[in-house]
């Protein structure tokens, strides 16, 4: 999985030919769409989705893709996922948002395109952790 994060494209590739199995959960839920979209991996994201992957999984915090390359500012990647149809509005265990996620960490080219993706801006997350 930290081939996906670290944007190993040839390693994940061999992986996905040999019948790596795309859904194997780790850490706190994470699967490899969530390490790629920690590390704005576009082409990992898009290979892992050819080989069946959920691109709308939840880790065990409640935190998609798109969140978690919200906190990144992965503004790119934002958007293709928003394309793949992942819920712009979508709330975590802590109530945030990708629009807060990107706001918290100042990030504000990946803000414009949760806007232009239909983010709600009022949104209240409990402010007590980093999910």
């Amino acid at each position: 999985m930290w081939a996906c994060y670290e944007g190993h494209i040839g390693v994940v590739q061999v992986l996905l030919d040999r019948g790596a199995v795309v859904h194997t959960k780790a850490l706190l839920g994470s699967t490899a769409v969530h390490l790629a979209a920690d590390g704005g991996r576009v082409e990992i994201i898009r290979m892992l989705v050819n080989h069946g992957a959920n691109i709308k999984a939840t880790d065990d915090l409640g935190r998609s893709a798109l969140h978690r390359c919200c906190s990144r500012g992965h503004h790119v990647l934002a958007k293709i996922l928003l394309e793949y149809g992942l819920d712009v509005n979508e709330k975590t265990v802590r109530q945030n948002t990708p629009i807060s996620l990107a706001a918290e960490g100042a990030h504000i080219e990946t803000v414009r395109v949760l806007i232009l993706g239909g983010a709600e801006l009022n949104n209240t997350p409990d402010y007590g952790g980093w999910y």
